[in-house]
C-alpha cells in the first residue's frame, strides 16, 4: 500500500467512524460513574469517502477507551488491513473532552494522533493530527450531528461532515436488561480539494489556506446500525453501509457506489 493512500484513509476514515460513534452515544446519558471499554471491530471492506483506492481488503481493529463521568475520554485503537496484515496499518490515539450543553444540546472537543505501522519516511507526517469539534442536538429520538474538522502535520487539510440519525430502541426482548438499538443515518462530507494530495501549508497559516481551499462534497452514506445490549456490560452491533462517491477525479471515474458491513462487539467496566 502506499504511503498516499495511508494518509487519505487516515484523514476521510476518521471523520465517518467518529461520526456514527456519536450518532450511538447520543443515546446514553451522561455516565455517572467511570469506565472503561474494550472493543473489537470488523470491516468487509476498508472504504473511505465511498473509495477504496483499486485495494480489495478487508479491516480488523481492536481498541479501548476510557470515559470519565466528569467528560474527559481517551481512546487507542490498532487498525490491521488484510493487504498487509503483518503489522496495524494505524495507530490511532485519541483525546476529548464532552459537555452536555442543555437537554437536547451537547458538544465534544476531540484530539487524534495518528502514527503509521507502514510507508515511507518522507509523507509518514503530512496528515497525521486531527482536531475536530462535534456539535450534536438531539430531539427525542433524532440525532443532528455537524463535525468540522482539521488534518494538518507538513500540510493541511479541513472537512465538515454532516449527519442525520433516528433512533429506535426496544427493552427487554429476550431479558429484562437487554436492549436493541436500530440507527438508520444519512450523512454527507465536504473536504478540502487536498484531501488525496495536500500541498504543503505553514501551520501558522491555517486562515489563509482555508480562504484557497475550495471544498467540494464527497460522499453520500446511508447507514443501518443494529446494536444489541446484553446488559450494561456486554454489547454486540452491525451496520450496513452504502455510500455514493462524488465529485471524482479523472483517474475516480470507474468508482461506483460501495456496500459494505461492519462487525462489533464490546465490553464495558
Amino acid at each position: 500500500m502506499t504511503t498516499r493512500s495511508i494518509v487519505t484513509i487516515l484523514f476521510l476514515l476518521f471523520a465517518k467512524s467518529y461520526a456514527q460513534a456519536q450518532s450511538d452515544s447520543a443515546t446514553i446519558q451522561s455516565p455517572d460513574s467511570s469506565y472503561f471499554i474494550v472493543n473489537m471491530n470488523y470491516d468487509s471492506k476498508v472504504v473511505f469517502q465511498g473509495r477504496t483506492d483499486g485495494i480489495n481488503q478487508f479491516g480488523i481493529t481492536p481498541s479501548i477507551s476510557y470515559q470519565n463521568k466528569k467528560g474527559f475520554n481517551a481512546s487507542y485503537s490498532a487498525s490491521f488491513w488484510s493487504a498487509d496484515s503483518s503489522q496495524p496499518a494505524l495507530h490511532n490515539l485519541g483525546l476529548g473532552w464532552d459537555f452536555d450543553l442543555s437537554d437536547t444540546w451537547s458538544l465534544s472537543l476531540n484530539y487524534a494522533r495518528w502514527i503509521l505501522g507502514n510507508g515511507d519516511a518522507t509523507d509518514k507526517n503530512a496528515l497525521n493530527n486531527n482536531a475536530s469539534i462535534d456539535i450534536s442536538y438531539a430531539p427525542g429520538t433524532w440525532s443532528f450531528t455537524a463535525l468540522p474538522s482539521v488534518t494538518f502535520g507538513s500540510s493541511t487539510a479541513f472537512s465538515f461532515s454532516f449527519s442525520a440519525s433516528k433512533f429506535f430502541i426496544f427493552s427487554g426482548l429476550f431479558t429484562e436488561k437487554d436492549r436493541l438499538l436500530i440507527i438508520p443515518t444519512f450523512s454527507t462530507t465536504l473536504a478540502t480539494e487536498n484531501r488525496f494530495s495536500a500541498s504543503r501549508v505553514n501551520l501558522k497559516k491555517l486562515k489563509n489556506s482555508l480562504k484557497l481551499q475550495t471544498f467540494q462534497a464527497t460522499v453520500y452514506e446511508l447507514t443501518l446500525p443494529i446494536k444489541y445490549k446484553v446488559n450494561k456490560n456486554l454489547s454486540f452491533g452491525a451496520t450496513f453501509h452504502y455510500a455514493v462517491p462524488l465529485n471524482l477525479a479523472l483517474s475516480e471515474r470507474t468508482i461506483t457506489a460501495l456496500s459494505y458491513f461492519s462487525l462489533s462487539s464490546g465490553y464495558k467496566f
